[in-house]
């Protein structure tokens, strides 16, 4: 799968044709369905645009689409990944472009998100 290709090396030349083309197909799916999680998805796709490209208006995007994420989700669990996610998007502002609100909205999610999702268990180590 593309985002598959992109997660390996994000770094790599191709990475970012990879990246383009995992957002139109989910694009193209989210459109054709309206499924919320696929267009949650889009949401993350363009956070790590923004994160490669630094284009405004992709992580103007992602937010209002993982916002409405978040709105859509039902299931605690769920409305807990998600809210992380957009917690991670929230925090990549830049102070130019009123961060500093964007990074009190992103500690407001991710401590929701913390409230829902259950605790992570570690196996024992044997020590």
């Amino acid at each position: 799968m593309l985002e598959d290709r992109y997660r390996a090396d994000e770094r790599a030349p191709a990475a970012g044709a990879d990246l383009d083309a995992a957002l139109a197909a989910y694009r193209a799916a989210a459109g054709a369905t309206g499924d919320d999680a696929l267009r949650h998805q889009v949401g993350i796709l363009l956070t790590h645009r923004y994160e490669r490209g630094g284009d405004a208006g992709d992580l103007a995007e992602a937010v209002r689409l993982l916002r409405a994420g978040v709105a859509a989700a039902d299931d605690p669990v769920v409305r807990g990944r998600r809210l992380a996610d957009l917690g991670y998007a929230l925090a990549r502002g830049r102070p130019e472009h009123g961060a500093v609100d964007a990074w009190r909205a992103a500690c407001d999610a991710l401590s929701e998100a913390v409230a829902l999702l259950p605790p992570v268990t570690r196996p024992a180590t044997g020590r």
